[in-house]
């Protein structure tokens, strides 16, 4: 109780959910929190610019390469960002924090998959073309090997989901599955559950979804009509925090 008296002050709007032990709580477009910033300059013209001469203005020191990006996660213990760029068919980009430099990550022509066909029975093959990916979402592994989930549009509305290998001198990834989504959802951002699966957004929908290997798609209860954007797990896995933005114009 004095948690929520707490968030009570910053204007937390709360819904309660039981779906998979996951209880949801629903941030209001003030709430003010989970806001980390990385400056990307996108404006026609001056980002093209940027983009070619990566050089920078004052403080401002522009990230060579992605443009147009939609998300960004940090691999913890490394000098890595991956950000999510929707530009033409898109890819997925490896930003070195040390030189500001990047790399593309996928797709590329030596793009690998290697299909985990228990966890993700019914996921069709790779695909690497119309990628457009949107939310990206990390669930730490052991000794450097990760796993990515991506939200992706394009080809098809899905979750695409890779390992994401920090063995070599850059980030690898190789492609190991997804799900793609119900023809009514569009998602936007994705984040791995703790007993495995991921949850997503759908502001088409104006709900949550989880999806597991045994049950597939489920709406989160609690989360119909809150309007979601941006999502993000608390670090015991009981909690959803969810970017609404519901009746705002």
């Amino acid at each position: 109780m004095k948690a929520l008296t707490e968030m009570d002050k910053i204007s937390l709007k709360a819904r309660v959910s039981v779906s998979a032990n996951v209880r949801l709580w629903w941030l209001g477009p003030t709430a003010g929190i989970f806001c980390s910033v990385v400056v990307f300059l996108f404006s026609s013209g001056i980002a093209g610019l940027a983009m070619v001469q990566c050089e920078p203005d004052g403080d401002v020191q522009f990230v060579c390469g992605p443009v147009s990006p939609e998300d960004l996660s940090y691999i913890p213990q490394s000098h890595w960002v991956v950000a999510s760029s929707m530009e033409e068919e898109g890819y997925l980009s490896a930003v070195d924090v040390r030189d500001h430099n990047s790399i593309v990550l996928f797709p590329t022509e030596a793009a690998c998959s290697r299909h985990d066909a228990a966890t993700y029975p019914l996921c069709p093959d790779m695909l690497t073309d119309q990628f457009r990916p949107h939310g990206v979402g990390l669930r730490l592994g052991n000794n450097g090997v990760h796993t990515l989930y991506v939200v992706r549009h394009g080809a098809r509305e899905a979750i695409e989901v890779f390992q994401l290998d920090l063995d070599g001198a850059a980030p690898s990834l190789t492609w190991v599955g997804g799900a793609v989504a119900p023809e009514v959802l569009g998602l936007n951002a994705v984040v791995p559950l703790p007993e495995g699966g991921f949850a997503v957004t759908s502001p088409r929908t104006s709900d949550v979804w989880e999806w597991h290997t045994g049950t597939g798609w489920e709406i989160v209860p609690g989360s119909e009509d809150i309007g979601p954007n941006g999502l993000k797990i608390s670090r015991d896995g009981r909690w959803l925090f969810v970017a609404g933005y519901r009746g705002q114009s």
